[in-house]
């Protein structure tokens, strides 16, 4: 964790935002704790692409920390999040054509 950024600060920021957001930062119950008006998300993921074998020591443990995903938004394995619309989706919602 960066310790010359105001995390609390970045916080309470998140916090009043009123658009849809979404950060991840290593899991800590620090970061757990201020960002505890949002959803948490845990993520273990492989860090790396030396990363081959089960003995690695390059796995981490992440969080997604956002204001509108939850759980039941992410997919099963090897499925994709997508932060906007289908294009389509947005064409007809704004009236336009491909």
């Amino acid at each position: 964790m960066h310790k010359s950024f105001d995390h609390e600060r970045f916080a309470e920021n998140m916090r009043n935002c009123k658009h849809n957001w979404l950060i991840t930062y290593d899991d800590s119950t620090f970061i757990r704790n201020l960002f505890s008006f949002a959803n948490i998300i845990p993520w273990t993921l492989t860090y790396g692409m030396r990363n081959i074998n089960d003995d690695s020591d390059q796995n981490g443990k992440e969080i997604f920390i956002s204001n509108y995903l939850t759980i039941e938004k992410v997919p099963e394995k090897d499925g994709q999040l997508s932060l906007f619309a289908p294009k389509e989706k947005y064409l007809i919602q704004h009236n336009l054509s491909i």
